[in-house]
Formats: C-alpha cells, sequence, structure tokens
C-alpha cells in the first residue's frame, strides 16, 4: 500500500507529507508555573503517519492556569501519570484483534461447513468505517468513488484483506445535514449498528462554538449504537475529522472522562488492566499535522511547465502561491476531475476537490492500517499455540482464550456504559436537549424554569414536564428511529417499510436502486387529487375517513443529475408526506422488522415512551408554500393522535427535534403489540406536512 502511495505522491513528497518526523512533530512540553516539566506522554501520542492521532494530554490545557496547589493541576497529573488513563491506540487495537480473531474463526468453521460461508462471511469478516459528515465530506462536486471515505477504502482493502477482513466504507455523509439531532438520535438507522469506526466531519454547518454540543451526542449515540443480539457486540471507535476546533475536543475529553463509574467497579481484581478505563477509542486530526502536510505539497507557482508536467499526478495543480485548489497555474482549473460529466452538481468553492479528497483519503487510510497492523503485531506476540499429545490446549494463550478473553473485556467495558449513572454521563449531557429549547444555544441553558417557559413564568404543569423530560435517555437510552433520509440502512436493509416491497439495495447510480426509492413528490400529489376526486363523486365519509399509510416520498429531479456509468452525490432528503386531501394518513412503527433488527426486546423496559420527530429539511430555514411546522401545528393547522391519545403541542428540544406531547404529559404508553400507532391529518387547505424522522425514547 505504501508502496502504492510513494508512487501516487513521489518518495520525497510522501516522506514529507505524511511520515511523522518527532524533532517537527512534537508540541512543547507542558511546564507548571515552577518550571517543572509535566510528562509529554509521548508513547500515548506518537504515530507513525501524519495526521490522525490519539486524543491525549496536550488536548487539555497547553499551560498551567490553575495555579501551582490547585486541585485541578493535582488531577491533571494524576490523569497524565496513569497509564491505563490515555489509552485510545490500546482499546482500537483491542477491538481490532477482536475482529481479527473472530474472521479467523469463521474461516476455520468454513472450512468444515461450507454451506455457513455465505451467512458468517457478511456478519464477523467485515470491518466497517462509517463516515458522517456535510456537502463536503460526502464528496459533492467529485465522483463518489473520488471522496475521501472511498479513497480511503480502496487503498487500504488490501491491507485488510491480508488478515482475512473486508474493509467496507460506508460513505454516509449528506448535504446540508448536520450530527444532530436526526443524524445523531437515528445512528444506528443510518450508519448501521455494525459499525467498528465512525467520524465526525460536520465542522462548516457548526462552526459556531455553542454547537458543539452536538458532536457530543453524536458521538455518544455512535458509541452506543451496536444493539445487535449477540456475543460480539463492540463499542465504535471515533475519529473528529476536520475543523476539530477546541470547543469540540473539549467534548471528547468530556466523553473520554465518562463512562468510568465509581472507585467500586474500576477495581476490577479478575482484569486489573481494565482499572480506569473506560475502553474508548478517540482520535482526531491534528490542526498541526495537517498544516505540515499541506506546506510539504510541492507548489507549482513559478515552475515552469515541464517541471509542473513532471510532478506526479496527485500533487501537479494542486498547490499555486502557497493555497490548495487555487490560483495559477491551472490549480482551480484542474481542482475536479473533467474526465466525465463536467457539468455535474456541487462544483462549488466550499468543496474540495478530488486531489484535497485524495490527500485526506490516503492519510486515514496510513492511519488505519497502522492500527491495524500494530493489532496482528499484538496477535503475534501474544498468542501461543502448544497443543498436548493428546489434543489437548492448555495454554492461555491460544487463539481462542485470547478471543474469549478479550470478548469479555469488551463486553466488560460496554455493560459499564450501559449502566452508566447521570453522574457517570459526559458533564453537558443535560445542556444540549432541554424542553422548550428555541435558540440551540446551550449558553441559553437555564438557570430558572421561568428563563424557558413561555410569557415569563413557569407553570406547576410546566416544570412537570420539563422534569418528565429524561435528558439522561436522549443521550444514553434506548431509541428506535424511522428515518426517510438516504443514504441509511435501514433503508438498504428494507428494515423502513418492513420488507414491503422485499428490496434491498445500496447506493446506486439513479435508475439501477434495488432497494425501495419510495414515490415522487409530484407523482403523490396527482394520486392524491385523483383519490380525493373519486372520493368526492362516491360521497362515502368512511372511505374519506380511513386513515391511508403514510407515503415515503422522494423528489426524483435530485437523482436524475448523474454522471451515465459513474455515481456521483448519492444522498438525498427523502421524507414522510401527508397532503390536505388525503384526510387522514397513519405510521406504524417500530414495526416488526425494526423491533427485530435493534433487538427491541433486550431493551423494552428502559423505553420512556418520549416520542420525537424531525421535520424535513428547508433549505436556509425558507419553506416552500404550503408546508406546515411546529407553530403551524400549535394553532390546529395540522393534528397527530397516537393510539388514539390525541397530541395537544408540539414543544421544540433544539437542533430540529420536536417533542410530542398530551394534556396529560410527554409520555405516550405503546399498544400490546408494543408499538405506536400514529395518525396524522392536514387541516389545513392546500398545505402538506414533511416529516424526515419519526423516533421513540
Amino acid at each position: 500500500m505504501t508502496r502504492e502511495l510513494r508512487k501516487k505522491y513521489g518518495n520525497k513528497n510522501f516522506e514529507a507529507m505524511f511520515h511523522y518526523h518527532q524533532s517537527a512533530d512534537e508540541a512543547p512540553t507542558i511546564k507548571k508555573n515552577n518550571g517543572e516539566d509535566l510528562p509529554a506522554y509521548q508513547n500515548k501520542l506518537q504515530m507513525k503517519y501524519r495526521p490522525i492521532r490519539p486524543l491525549a494530554p496536550k488536548d487539555m490545557y497547553r499551560t498551567n492556569h490553575w495555579g501551582e496547589n490547585s486541585n485541578e493541576l493535582k488531577e491533571y497529573k494524576r490523569k497524565l501519570d496513569n497509564p491505563n488513563y490515555w489509552n485510545n491506540k490500546e482499546n482500537l487495537q483491542r477491538k481490532m484483534m477482536i475482529r481479527i480473531l473472530l474472521a479467523r474463526k469463521n474461516k476455520n468453521k468454513n472450512k468444515n461447513n461450507d454451506k455457513d460461508n455465505n451467512n458468517n462471511k457478511n456478519e464477523y469478516n467485515k470491518y466497517v468505517w462509517a463516515t458522517g459528515g456535510h456537502s463536503a465530506a460526502a464528496g459533492h462536486g467529485n465522483l463518489f468513488l473520488e471522496s475521501y471515505t472511498k479513497v480511503m477504502e480502496t487503498t487500504a482493502s488490501s491491507v485488510f484483506s491480508s488478515v482475512g477482513l473486508h474493509l467496507e466504507a460506508r460513505n454516509y455523509a449528506m448535504g446540508a445535514t448536520a450530527s444532530a439531532a436526526e443524524m445523531s438520535m437515528c445512528f444506528k438507522e443510518i450508519y448501521g449498528d455494525d459499525v467498528d469506526i465512525f467520524s465526525w466531519d460536520f465542522g462548516m454547518l457548526e462552526a459556531r462554538f455553542y454547537l458543539s454540543g452536538r458532536l457530543l451526542h453524536y458521538a455518544t449515540r455512535g458509541l452506543l449504537s451496536n444493539q445487535r443480539e449477540g456475543p460480539y457486540r463492540t463499542v465504535p471507535a471515533f475519529v473528529g475529522l476536520q475543523e476539530v476546533d477546541e470547543s469540540r475536543k473539549n467534548m471528547m475529553v468530556e466523553l473520554h472522562d465518562s463512562f468510568r463509574g465509581n472507585d467500586n467497579n474500576n477495581d476490577n481484581n479478575d482484569d486489573p488492566s481494565l482499572a480506569d478505563n473506560n475502553g474508548l477509542a478517540f482520535f482526531l486530526t491534528d490542526k498541526f499535522y495537517w498544516k505540515q502536510i499541506t506546506e510539504a505539497v510541492p507548489d507549482s507557482a513559478g515552475l515552469e511547465m515541464a517541471e509542473i508536467d513532471a510532478l506526479p499526478e496527485y500533487i501537479r495543480h494542486f498547490k499555486c502561491d502557497n493555497t490548495l485548489e487555487k490560483g495559477e497555474p491551472f490549480c482551480l482549473e484542474k481542482k475536479y476531475n473533467e474526465t466525465v460529466c463536467k457539468e455535474r452538481e456541487g462544483l462549488a468553492s466550499w468543496h474540495p476537490g478530488w486531489k484535497y479528497h485524495a490527500l485526506l483519503g490516503n492519510s486515514m487510510a496510513l492511519f488505519l492500517t497502522e492500527m491495524l497492523v500494530g493489532a496482528v503485531q499484538k496477535l503475534d506476540d501474544t498468542i501461543d499455540i502448544d497443543i498436548d499429545d493428546d489434543g489437548d490446549d492448555d495454554d492461555n494463550n491460544s487463539e481462542e482464550k485470547v478471543l474469549a478473553r478479550l470478548l469479555r473485556q469488551e463486553e466488560t467495558l460496554r455493560d459499564r456504559m450501559l449502566s452508566a449513572t447521570p453522574r457517570e454521563l459526559p458533564e453537558s449531557y443535560d445542556q444540549v436537549y432541554w424542553y422548550n429549547n428555541t435558540s440551540d444555544n446551550w449558553e441559553d441553558y437555564p438557570e430558572t424554569l421561568d428563563y424557558v417557559a413561555p410569557d415569563g413564568g413557569a407553570t406547576e404543569d410546566f416544570r412537570a414536564r420539563w422534569n418528565q423530560l429524561d435528558r439522561a435517555a436522549l443521550f444514553h437510552g434506548p431509541s428506535i428511529c424511522h428515518t426517510a433520509r438516504l443514504p441509511a440502512q435501514t433503508r438498504f436493509a428494507g428494515t423502513l417499510t418492513n420488507h414491503q416491497p422485499d428490496l434491498v439495495g445500496e447506493q446506486a447510480i439513479y435508475g439501477r436502486e434495488t432497494y425501495y426509492v419510495g414515490i415522487d413528490e409530484k407523482e403523490h400529489h396527482l394520486q392524491n387529487e385523483a383519490k380525493k376526486e373519486k372520493e368526492d363523486n362516491d360521497n362515502n365519509k368512511n372511505t374519506k375517513d380511513k386513515p391511508k399509510d403514510m407515503q415515503l416520498v422522494t423528489i426524483f429531479k435530485e437523482r436524475q443529475q448523474g454522471c451515465g456509468e459513474e455515481l456521483a452525490k448519492p444522498d438525498y432528503h427523502d421524507y414522510f408526506m401527508a397532503e390536505e386531501s388525503e384526510h387522514w394518513t397513519k405510521v406504524s412503527f417500530p414495526n416488526a422488522a425494526e423491533q427485530k433488527a435493534y433487538n427491541y426486546e433486550e431493551y423494552t423496559d428502559e423505553y420512556k415512551g418520549m416520542l420525537v420527530i424531525v421535520p424535513r429539511f428547508c433549505a436556509f430555514d425558507s419553506c416552500e408554500e404550503g408546508f406546515l411546522g411546529v407553530d403551524d401545528y400549535n394553532s390546529g393547522k395540522w393534528e397527530i393522535i397516537v393510539n388514539g391519545v390525541p397530541v395537544t403541542a408540539l414543544t421544540k428540544l433544539g437542533h430540529e427535534a420536536i417533542l410530542l406531547e398530551h394534556k396529560d404529559g410527554i409520555r405516550f404508553d405503546r399498544n400490546k403489540q408494543g408499538r405506536y400507532e400514529l395518525k396524522l391529518r392536514v387541516n389545513e387547505p392546500d398545505s402538506f406536512i414533511k416529516i424526515s424522522a419519526f423516533i421513540m425514547y
């Protein structure tokens, strides 16, 4: 793999750009006020390649501003000196070791039972990376295979194959999308419940520091996303990609410090290595290292054309006048690949071109394979198979016993997360969503209930509803999401539609999708008008009042902007839609497929009965004429009934999440099938509702 990258960038350029050099890369040693050095903990930071590195002490505080004898400094020193505290690399490699050993076990099993081969291959031989992000992360303006996620997959796949793993990199970034609330509340339904490592790249849409709580919720829900049945459930690793500023680093530190329990459950006599370890693996793109990479890219300005032409393709016309993808000669002109459909959508100044995506994607591949090689080396150092003459394996370090030990460790750490009390959650968990949050700004988090109560006063009923909202459950509790967005695993697997029709698929060129795509909005409207005319002519009230299934709707013109045989921009803001002409529509969830897929029975007693909806995205808060929102609901222009109980109000929780309420509170009982039967009706003429997701906690 590295041999190929050296060809693409040139050997000297590869060394200067990607390879870590201690003298140039290390930040200054942190010092106390009296000048005594604090340990820099280099072995917890150092990577072979730039720019991704573990979250580690230098992310906390670079200087001592507490005072020489402060409790804060003492706590910081304790964490620096604790060998089990900053263990992100070790935790990721443990998770990788589990995947490698499961793949080996599966391979051996398949030798003895070929008919199980296909079933086991998908389950245990995959290693899944999931990318979350906005349009730039999705690769808009480029071909889909040029996006950094797919570049990483292409570059690193052979290394993973060498240890029996199939690297599956899901580029599930979406244009005009933030990391919360839908992406976080619907994490497992969108990205999957089998993710091994996931990333955050939403900075362009969450630039304001007070929105950093979105990263906190997104990362937390991702860590808890694996709810599958079976003994092989690992907690995914997390990578904060571009634009991870100080406020977001603080969120990562909060998460890193969470789920550790108290002194009693940290004293693990059976496995001392788990003491003070929450099992989490956090990494981020170091801005200083990324700057070193881009500074090492050869500048085309001032070179003769023959010299430029002699540059390797991946850095030719990449940097001009010390700026990437801008300037002369030809850096802006050559930003995008022009071999296929030159006029494709997304050719914007704020979207990076193919060489930038390649640079980031290849650096991600170097990070991932470095961690994988380290995991393999640890296994080689650990496993020692010694079979006695009688065929018994008495060695504690056989593959089977090492796997069992690693799985036991991972399960212990995962259980610690799942059983965490609110005190063990991230410190800011209750300042992201709250009852009647109309600003998304956690600086507005109320000191008193009167601050957020309408008309300046908190009634007894308002206080009761505030207290009923379980904000810990929104972060930490089980949930099921019924989302229309694409890409999403629930759409591709047919789970959303309860396998009716029984179609499955993946991201595909328009017209070649094999999953259920829904109905076009224009066709939906025409069908509704025809049905209304027939019902009016028949004058049958029973037919009008009988609820119809709420339709999964798409806008086909978004899909038609393709690139022939090349996939480009396969992310869409699909939605559930109801028009005034339909009278009553209905949604039932979680359906049978959702209950099975998301292990509903295991967590059924932990659901709180809180229902949330997320409206369909409106560009720049400018919705089309006839679109009805929250304020329209509260003025009676549309209505919802849940299991026979009228929804009396919709209340904002923040970040586009809307809470359903009834006259007695905010929690709804499920029916005998464990479901919510929602009936929705639009009362305003020539109007409609568009809902992106229904969520239950």
